[in-house]
């Protein structure tokens, strides 16, 4: 368990500046490497724009399932528009009963909501 801020953290993060990654449940394969399937995405603004591209692109050649969350639905329904690897959500990823699910069934999520909700995020 890591520490941020001097506050306990239930999960392990790995911060950068603007962007927060959590990786709730590593697994590995057989061979003992890392596995990552499920990539939930909290936050689809300007800032998150190309690396969702990115991660779209790549989803069905790397078997990703990408999960996409945002408060405005319709913006992340265009972004997945035509990728049957990605999901899109809506909910308040501030509300920790809307998003433990999420988090708690992916194999990485990537917060690019505002560097100030990563803590929160990562609780």
């Amino acid at each position: 368990m890591k520490v941020a801020h001097n506050l306990p953290c239930m999960l392990p993060l790995l911060p950068v500046p603007s962007l927060l990654l959590l990786l709730p449940r590593p697994r590995t394969s057989e061979q003992g490497s890392a596995i990552m399937k499920t990539i939930l995405i909290l936050g689809a603004g300007l800032s998150a724009s190309s690396m969702i591209r990115y991660l779209l692109n790549a989803s069905k050649e790397q078997g990703w399932s990408l999960r996409i969350v945002d408060r405005d639905l319709e913006r992340v329904e265009k972004l997945v528009d035509g990728f049957s690897e990605a999901k899109a959500l809506s909910f308040n990823a501030l509300d920790r009963a809307q998003r433990i699910d999420e988090i708690q069934n992916s194999d990485l999520v990537i917060s690019m909501l505002p560097a100030r909700f990563h803590i929160e995020i990562a609780q």
